[in-house]
């Protein structure tokens, strides 16, 4: 008696229309391309602190990309920031709050990929915003996640942040990886639309 309706990405998230959304969002927020995205309120199970642990991970290996979280502070920030001190990544973490849905086609734009170490989802409606714009995935293989990205992300083990820095370290270091997953990903986003939801729903 269970039908699955997924969800999907709002019209906004296309490539064509991206490169404006990201010449702003560069400009309000200085930022430059190749960093970590992560859009998530800091509920608990989204994971911050472990995917904190994998920066500080990736530091030892000589990686040091700029992590970019946006979010409600459900709780406060001011604990990922002290965490962030003593892993020595205080310096690569940016957090931009609570931010109108415009601006993320151009932060998914400009990002090496999206870091998604979320320990529970119903569905992830970031995962399929980053497939439409073509932002390369690192996720975890957990709950909703594989069943949403398919063979369009790189998988980590979302409670090991060994396994989080693995994943986005491939991405980071081999420049084939991150375009053949934004190819796949935009191909996948294609299941994914409002229209197909409302006709599954009546």
């Amino acid at each position: 008696k269970v039908h699955v309706v997924h969800g999907a990405a709002g019209p906004e998230f296309d490539p064509s229309t991206a490169e404006d959304s990201w010449s702003r969002v560069k400009e309000e927020y200085g930022l430059r391309e190749g960093y970590l995205f992560y859009p998530a309120n800091t509920w608990s199970h989204k994971n911050h602190e472990v995917l904190l642990m994998a920066l500080h991970r990736l530091k030892k290996r000589g990686l040091t990309p700029q992590l970019v979280l946006t979010g409600a502070p459900i709780r406060p920030i001011d604990s990922l920031k002290a965490l962030a001190r003593q892993l020595d990544c205080e310096d690569q973490l940016l957090y931009l709050g609570y931010l109108d849905q415009r601006f993320f086609p151009g932060l998914y734009r400009g990002a090496a990929c999206l870091v998604f170490p979320s320990l529970f989802e119903g569905f992830g409606i970031p995962l399929v915003e980053a497939m439409a714009i073509g932002c390369p995935i690192a996720c975890g293989d957990v709950c909703s996640i594989p069943e949403v990205v398919g063979e369009a992300a790189m998988m980590f083990d979302p409670r090991n942040p060994d396994s989080i820095a693995d994943a986005i370290e491939t991405l980071l270091r081999d420049p084939e990886v991150g375009p053949q997953l934004a190819q796949k990903g935009r191909k996948r986003a294609q299941l994914f639309s409002w229209e197909k939801s409302a006709q599954k729903a009546l």
